[in-house]
């Protein structure tokens, strides 16, 4: 038997870049302004989730993070919306 699940709930896609510069590899949301550095592409991806969730729990509780995402062209969104981040490990 083949058990399928279908969400339903809208979806915010952020894509996020890892790149490599000299010895570090930076990671950065493509429409937002957020840019971290870390010692390997995982390093850079993992503190960039993390200050993610912190910009993200910072926009709620100032109540403005409908306000902000609708502002980076993401208009249809609401309290059930899904935020999924999409990274990419660009080569040097």
């Amino acid at each position: 038997m083949i058990m399928m699940s279908i969400n339903t709930r809208p979806v915010v896609e952020f894509r996020v870049r890892v790149c490599k510069e000299g010895d570090y590899h930076w990671a950065f949301v493509e429409k937002l302004s957020l840019k971290v550095w870390g010692d390997t592409a995982e390093e850079a991806g993992e503190f960039l989730v993390e200050s993610f969730r912190d910009w993200a729990y910072q926009r709620v509780s100032e109540g403005n993070l409908e306000e902000t995402l609708i502002s980076v062209g993401y208009p249809d969104i609401g309290d059930d919306t899904e935020i999924h981040l999409i990274m990419t490990l660009e080569d040097e």
